[in-house]
């Protein structure tokens, strides 16, 4: 999208403009992420499943870690593993319906990914003050 987006802004003519375009709507329809019956593709869904599981490595290590609170560390493993239960869900459980999947574990997994996020980042602001 990036290289269709440099080559449009410098575009002269609108038929030049028109086939960039239509070659971004390409881009974009091809996504399995957009729409309401969206899922990931392979490259998409292996991206989920490897975040998830770097989540939870880093989620485990803060419980170990004195730089960390314990609960920062619960809570990232409670998001992670409920990402890793829908990547799994998704591909072994295929006659569950994908809405089902997506109703029940991402919004759940969200609230705590962004819970998660807030206090790591209110734990590294606190320690840029102390130096």
């Amino acid at each position: 999208m990036l290289s269709l987006s440099n080559q449009y802004a410098p575009a002269t003519s609108e038929v030049q403009k028109n086939l960039l375009l239509a070659a971004g709507h390409a881009v974009l329809s091809i996504n399995r992420f957009n729409g309401p019956d969206a899922y990931p593709g392979t490259g998409g869904y292996i991206s989920l499943l490897l975040i998830a599981l770097a989540g939870l490595i880093i989620s485990i290590v803060m419980i170990q870690s004195k730089t960390f609170n314990r609960s920062t560390g619960y809570v990232g493993i409670i998001a992670n593993v409920l990402d890793l239960i829908y990547c799994i869900a998704f591909v072994f459980i295929p006659t569950i319906d994908n809405k089902i999947l997506t109703v029940c574990f991402i919004p759940a997994a969200g609230l705590f990914l962004m819970i998660w996020h807030i206090m790591i980042g209110w734990r590294l602001c606190r320690l840029r003050n102390l130096t």
